[in-house]
C-alpha cells in the first residue's frame, strides 16, 4: 500500500515558455492519467483542495470564468465543473479527454495565450496545477500569463514539494525541481502577486517517501487507477488527507505544496 501510494504524486504539464516545450501526446498523459484515474485518492484529495480553494477564489463573484492551464485530459476541470465551476482548459499538447462531456471545454494544440480576448479578459481565476516545476523559469511565464489574463485576480498553484524527495519520477517527467516554503518565492513577481495561502498536502505520505528516497529505491513511473474494492481504499485514503489539510500545520512537510496567489492592485 506504501509503494502504491507513492505513485500517485502525479505532476505533468503541458505549457511552454520561450525556452522549452514540454508538450506531452496522448501516451504520455496515458501513463500517469489512466482511465479511471479520477478515482484515486491523490486525484480526490487534490481536486477537493482546488475546488474548496477555486469557490474562496470567486466568492460573491458571477459569470467569471476559471482557466485551468495544461489541463491534460481534463480530469480537474470535469470536477470543477460537475460541481457548478465555469471552467475552460487549455492544453499545448494533446491528450484524450477523460470524458466525452467535457471534450467541448477543452482546447488541445493551443497555448494559452491565443484564447480569444473574450475568454482571456473574463477569466477571474487561473488554475497552474503540477506545471511550473516543468519551467526553467516559472516567474516569467507566470509573469506571461498575468499579461495575458490582464482581469484575472487569482492564480492557484501546485507542485512538487521537498527537493530532498528528488527521485527517478522527477527526472522521467521534466521536472526542474521541487519546492519549499522558501523556493515557492521564485515561482512568482512580488511585486506583481501577493501569497494569499500556502500549505503542503500529502503530509502522510512525506516520511514514506524520505525513507524510499534514502534506501535508494525507486518510484514506479505509471500509475494504476484503483478498481474494485480498492475503490473504497482510496476514497477512505482521500478523506484521511482531507483531514490532514484541516487540523495539521500548514508548514508541516508533504509531498505536494498548494500557493494561493493574488494580484496586487494596479500590477
Amino acid at each position: 500500500m506504501v509503494a502504491d501510494m507513492m505513485t500517485a504524486d502525479i505532476s505533468i504539464a503541458s505549457i511552454t515558455d520561450t525556452t522549452t516545450s514540454t508538450a506531452f501526446d496522448e501516451q504520455q498523459f496515458a501513463e500517469p492519467y489512466p482511465d479511471g484515474i479520477e478515482q484515486h485518492y491523490w486525484t480526490l484529495a487534490r481536486n477537493r483542495k482546488v475546488l474548496e480553494a477555486v469557490q474562496i477564489a470567486l466568492a460573491g463573484e458571477d459569470k467569471r470564468l476559471v482557466v485551468d492551464i495544461g489541463c491534460g485530459r481534463g480530469i480537474t476541470l470535469d470536477y470543477l465543473r460537475k460541481n457548478g465551476i465555469e471552467v475552460l482548459g487549455c492544453e499545448l499538447g494533446h491528450a484524450k479527454p477523460i470524458s466525452a462531456e467535457i471534450a467541448p471545454f477543452l482546447q488541445y494544440d493551443s497555448d494559452a495565450v491565443e484564447l480569444s480576448v473574450e475568454v482571456r479578459d473574463t477569466t477571474g481565476v487561473l488554475l497552474l496545477l503540477d506545471v511550473l516545476e516543468h519551467l526553467p523559469e516559472p516567474m516569467n511565464f507566470l509573469n506571461s500569463m498575468a499579461d495575458a489574463f490582464s482581469n484575472t485576480h487569482t492564480v492557484i498553484v501546485t507542485v512538487p514539494a521537498r527537493q530532498e524527495l528528488w527521485s527517478n519520477y522527477d527526472e522521467y517527467y521534466g521536472h526542474f525541481r521541487r519546492y519549499d516554503f522558501a523556493s515557492s518565492e521564485q515561482l512568482f513577481d512580488g511585486n506583481r502577486f501577493k501569497v494569499v495561502f500556502r500549505q503542503y498536502l500529502f503530509r502522510l505520505l512525506y516520511l514514506p517517501a524520505l525513507l524510499l528516497k534514502r534506501m535508494g529505491k525507486k518510484r514506479a513511473i505509471s500509475i494504476q487507477a484503483p478498481k474494485g474494492v480498492t475503490l473504497l481504499i482510496h476514497k477512505l485514503i482521500a478523506r484521511w488527507f482531507d483531514l490532514e489539510s484541516a487540523v495539521l500545520a500548514r508548514s508541516c512537510p508533504g509531498t505536494s505544496l498548494m500557493l494561493v496567489l493574488r494580484r496586487k492592485q494596479g500590477a
